[in-house]
Order: structure tokens, then sequence, then C-alpha cells
């Protein structure tokens, strides 16, 4: 379900309870009101005839105009029934209800707001007698139709205010919801492409400020993304190169050294076959022998560049000490200072930070004429620590450095451990740091 939608409902949900609620808290104060009203209504209009009977000292019967008139002016109290009684107890007059039959209340409403006349003292008699004898009664009651009517008409209206006020809410929240979920509908739809691979995105100002910070570092997110992606696309074809060029290595290497140490092989061969000398054969099948031998390790050699059985044979520390020399001996460096000194680490990443320092020293030979080259690789309690650093950078000093291929493998190479890469130039000198913390 979509956020709109439960916004919605959840809006509508407290509606309709605070609705209950002030239903159930107004049905209280509601049917207080009509009992002191109606008890009120009774007692003005009790209190109005005796007093009018107690100024009338004597009058022949009850149908006598001006006491019909002070009656009708009491039938104007509409929460009463006024009835007047003659002493057979017949109906000689009574006030109008004044009710509209076509908005009756149903019954059920009407039970809702029912009194007991008798329990509630809704009903009072006042005896009519001249000086002679008692001519009649006048008889005052509730009058619950004309309050039920009101009280429906009032329910009604009400109902209509509460349909017209939530109609109006959920328009307003709607369009509001509407207007200010569009950024993050734009936001959903640049992760949705995010996560197919599409990092070509670009997201507009949202002048909402929470909003425009999801924007902001989501926009940075996925300008890392998109240069990530390109990295390990250069780094994808760079290693397609490099397999290429390994490829080329070991055919010229197969070609140079171990083709013509065959073919010198079978011609010292044939030569043996056809010198009848014992001394030559002699002499012929040693020369054989020390091809033989060099081919062995031409063989050795050429599978210590394709694997890193080297860490295997020399370990870990002397694997690196020969990689540094065997690297750097063709270039004229006048100090190699190196310091390895980290014994107990995993295997796999001694094969990374092997493949590091090969890809260090391949970038020094490439992109320097050196004076000096300073690596360590030490460690403490919690961190391993490898550092470069040499001087004769070929480029201009005191410039940015920008990452190149051979960056972009060592830092996913430090990536698999959470490790930290820093490098910069200065004066000249390139620096490179790596930090791994150790495995407890």
């Amino acid at each position: 379900m979509s956020l709109k939608k439960k916004l919605l409902i959840y809006l509508n949900l407290i509606i309709l309870v605070g609705f209950l609620i002030a239903l159930f808290l107004s049905y209280f104060q509601t049917k207080e009101n009509i009992r002191e009203d109606i008890n009120s209504s009774i007692d003005l209009a009790e209190f109005a005839i005796i007093s009018t009977l107690s100024n009338r000292k004597s009058f022949d019967n009850l149908t006598e105009f001006a006491f019909v008139k002070d009656l009708n002016n009491l039938k104007k109290l509409h929460h009463l029934k006024i009835e007047v009684l003659n002493t057979k107890g017949e109906v000689l007059s009574k006030s109008s209800d004044n009710l509209n039959l076509k908005i009756s209340p149903p019954g059920w409403f009407k039970s809702i707001y029912g009194f007991d006349d008798k329990a509630e003292n809704f009903l009072r008699i006042v005896n009519v007698s001249n000086t002679q004898s008692n001519i009649g009664s006048i008889v005052i009651e509730s009058n619950l139709d004309y309050d039920h009517q009101i009280i429906w008409i009032e329910f009604l209206a009400f109902l209509e205010v509460v349909f017209f006020v939530v109609i109006f809410i959920n328009l307003s929240i709607l369009m509001i919801f509407t207007q200010t979920l569009v950024p993050i509908d734009n936001i959903i739809h640049a992760l949705t492409n995010v996560s197919s691979g599409q990092f070509n995105i670009k997201l507009e100002k949202i002048s909402i400020s929470e909003f425009e910070t999801i924007r902001f570092h989501l926009s940075k997110v996925i300008h890392k993304l998109k240069a990530n992606d390109k990295a390990i696309n250069q780094l994808n074809q760079k290693i397609l190169d490099v397999q290429e060029q390994e490829k080329i290595m070991i055919s010229h290497d197969l070609h140079d050294h171990l083709a013509q140490d065959l073919a010198s092989i079978q011609i010292h061969s044939r030569t043996g076959q056809l010198t009848k000398s014992t001394k030559k054969k002699n002499e012929i099948f040693s020369e054989v022998i020390k091809i033989s031998q060099n081919i062995n390790e031409s063989i050795r050699e050429l599978i210590k560049k394709m694997n890193l059985s080297m860490i295997d044979e020399l370990g870990f520390e002397g694997a690196l000490e020969h990689l540094i020399n065997q690297s750097l001996a063709n270039v004229n460096i006048q100090n190699i200072d190196y310091k390895i000194n980290v014994k107990s680490i995993p295997k796999k990443m001694q094969t990374d930070f092997y493949r590091i320092t090969q890809e260090t020293l391949s970038n020094i030979k490439k992109h320097s004429l050196p004076t000096y080259v300073r690596i360590s690789l030490d460690h403490d309690r919690k961190f391993i620590t490898y550092k470069i650093e040499n001087d004769g950078l070929l480029k201009k000093p005191n410039t940015a450095h920008k990452k190149g291929i051979g960056l972009i493998g060592i830092e996913q190479r430090i990536k698999k451990y959470n490790g930290v890469l820093q490098y910069h130039t200065l004066n000249n000198k390139f620096r490179l740091t790596i930090k791994v913390q150790k495995k407890t």
C-alpha cells in the first residue's frame, strides 16, 4: 500500500474516532439540556397557571376568554403539552404540537433520547376551583416529540457539516500529499534506475528542505556509484588487456627461450647420433643436460609470473623482498629502503598485498624517475599499515593526482577488508598509505 493511501486511511480513522467521541459526549450533554429545559418550562407554566388562578377569585368556567388567552400564551412553551379538562375528564382545550411530520425522527432515535415522565416528574396537574366547587383541572406534561424533532434536525445538520468537512479535508490533504510526495516519487524513480544500473539521472532541486537534503545526498551517492561503475568497467578492460599482455609475454617466453632451447637440444641430439667419438658424445650430452636445466629454470620462472607459488616457497616476507628487488633491479635508484614486518595475516590478504606491491612498483617505473623508494608494511595491535613513497614524478609537482587504473585496482582490493586508502603528491613526491583493521 502506498504512503498516500495509508495517510488518508489513518486520517479518516482519526476523524471517525473524533466524530464518535463528539457524539458520545454530546449525547449526555444534550439529554441533560433537554431535562433542564423541560423542568424549567414545567415549573414556569405551573407557576404562571397558579398565579393566574390566584388572581381570579371567581369565574364560571374554564373557557373564559381572558383565562384561555393566558393559557394560549403558555402554549408557546414548546417543551410542554397543556390540556384543560372538565370535571368529567373531557378535554376542553389543548396546545398544538406544531410538528413537521415530514422530518419526524425514527423510533431508534426517540428511544435514545426518551424519558420516563413519572420518574423525571415531568407530569403536573393543577386543579381549578371557584368559590363553590371544583370545575376542572389543567394537565402539564413534557412534549418530547418537539424535542426529538429539534434534536433530529440538528443531528442531520451536524452530519451534513461533518460530511462536507471530511470531504474538504480529504481533498485538501490529498492535494497536499500529492504535491508533497512528488519529490518522493522522483527519488523512488531514481533509486529504481540506480538499482537497474542506470546512473545518468538528474534530480531537480526540491523546495522542501528535508527532501532537498535527501536529494542532495542521493545525488552524491549516484555520482559516486557512476564513478565506481566507470572505474570498474575500466578495471575490467585493464584486466582483459593484462590477460592479453600475459598471453603475449608467455608466447614470447616460449618462443624466445623454450622453443630455441628445444631446437638446440634437437640439433645437439642429431649431432650426437652422427658423432662416433665417445668423448665428443659426452660433451654433447652434457650440453643437452645444461640446456634442459635452463628449460626447467625458465619454466619455473614462468610459473612464478603466472601464480603466487613464490609465497609458498619463500614465505610472505621473502616473496615481497624478492618482488621488490626484482622489480627495481633495472631502475637506476640510489636508495631502496623497505621494511616488511607482517607475519600472521590471512593467506588471501597476503595475496592482495603482494599484488598491491606489484601494482605500486609498476606505477613507480611508469610514472617517475626516482632517486629513492621507501616501502613499509608493518602492524600494531589493531591495524596493518602499508606505506610507499618515492620522488622523481614525471608529472608537474603540486598538482592533484588523478586516480588511474592501478589505484582503482588497489582500492578495490582494500575495500574487501573495509580498509582506507590515502594518496597525494607534494613537492615532486608521491605517497600512498593503506590501513586495514586486523580481524579479532
